[in-house]
């Protein structure tokens, strides 16, 4: 494991003698650099300017049910189909948007505590899990691209209404 960004930082501002071979900082920083490019060279490609983070880091979506349940597995084949991804991601796990292959929100909401009517929300895919609704992925291009949906405190326009009567 990385260390943090923080631990790599004062070590390199403090450059201890030990942490690298020789005591020679600027040699390994070099060294560290052209090994990184290298690496870089050999799994995004020999053009840099054309490396994208994406390429290294994706999502893609599985059921977690069906998954892991591959003798019925063939029963969704129609509608599974759209399991979504993978899709270019940015962010790391020590970025505001704290994404890796295997961690990421699982939605978006902005609270403006002034005016609960300007606040938004969205989820990750959709509203719903179950793969053949048409809310299964709904969301998800607004997600992608950083967009969200109002949440409406004030103005809800209900088509019905559940009354519970305690008895």
């Amino acid at each position: 494991m990385l260390p943090r960004p923080q631990v790599a930082e004062a070590l390199l501002r403090a450059r201890l003698n030990g942490w690298v071979p020789n005591d020679n900082w600027d040699e390994w920083l070099i060294s560290s650099l052209l090994h990184a490019l290298d690496k870089g060279r050999e799994t995004l490609g020999s053009t840099i300017t054309e490396w994208r983070w994406g390429h290294l880091l994706h999502w893609k979506f599985e059921h977690p049910v069906i998954k892991r349940l591959p003798p019925v597995e063939w029963l969704f084949d129609a509608t599974y189909q759209r399991n979504p991804g993978p899709f270019e991601m940015s962010g790391s796990g020590t970025t505001v948007k704290q994404t890796t292959e295997t961690l990421g929100p699982s939605e978006r909401m902005v609270v403006d505590l002034g005016d609960l009517d300007r606040s938004v929300q969205n989820l990750v895919l959709g509203e719903s899990g179950f793969v053949s609704s048409s809310h299964f992925e709904d969301q998800w291009p607004a997600y992608y691209y950083g967009k969200s949906f109002p949440m409406q405190f004030n103005h809800v326009d209900g088509k019905d209404v559940l009354r519970v009567k305690p008895q």
